[in-house]
């Protein structure tokens, strides 16, 4: 902050790129993500992001619903991190973290569902929607924890998250619910531009069925 001053107050002040990328979070146009599970760690990051008028969204936020109160007077939103994890304590509730989104849905705390740090197993994203579904959070507020809930968190919900005129056409069309596990998505778009879905094991998938195809038919 006293770099991005002294160059705002004299260009000629010498350019430094690490503080440079900082500029934005500095300035509130991007937010900063807090990584905090533990109340003590929610609390103490949110007056710390608050007190510099940075843009804070907290990341994990398992206590968050301890600090409602705290969040919710200074508007923070809370990237829980995953569904599908194991309880705190061997003698809390076996589904502490299944209940999590429809407690702080409840509680009226601004929040979307991710997949923790683990960024390989995004894949899983909507089966995590699904669980806090069946755990008591409302099934269309389940699925906005996903789409716009998450673009509004992360300041692009004007382009993407929901099917609206005048946004990107970001989307995918599938052959059954997405929150079920047997769903195959058959088409995507990305800004209104068909994605190849085909890999690797797409293609080996192909390649098989046809030989044992030709099998069949001799």
């Amino acid at each position: 902050r006293a770099w991005l001053d002294a160059r705002t107050a004299d260009p000629t002040v010498a350019l430094d790129v690490r503080h440079e990328a900082l500029v934005d979070a500095l300035r509130g146009e991007v937010p900063v993500f807090l990584l905090a599970d533990e109340q003590e760690q929610i609390e103490s990051a949110v007056r710390w992001a608050t007190s510099r008028q940075l843009r804070a969204v907290v990341v994990g936020g398992r206590d968050a619903e301890q600090c409602a109160a705290l969040l919710h007077e200074r508007s923070i939103p809370v990237i829980l991190g995953g569904v599908h994890r194991l309880p705190r304590r061997d003698d809390s509730a076996y589904d502490e973290a299944f209940t999590l989104p429809a407690r702080l849905a409840a509680l009226d705390i601004q929040f979307c569902i991710g997949t923790g740090s683990d960024f390989s197993n995004d894949r899983n994203l909507p089966y995590h929607a699904a669980t806090a579904a069946a755990f008591g959070l409302d099934r269309q507020r389940a699925l906005r924890a996903i789409t716009q809930d998450a673009a509004d968190i992360l300041g692009v919900g004007d382009r993407l998250g929901s099917l609206t005129s005048g946004k990107e056409a970001t989307l995918f069309v599938a052959d059954g619910d997405p929150f079920d596990l047997t769903t195959h998505i058959e088409l995507a778009f990305i800004r209104g531009r068909q994605v190849d879905l085909r890999n690797k094991q797409t293609e080996l998938a192909k390649k098989y069925r046809e030989r044992y195809r030709q099998l069949r038919a001799r």
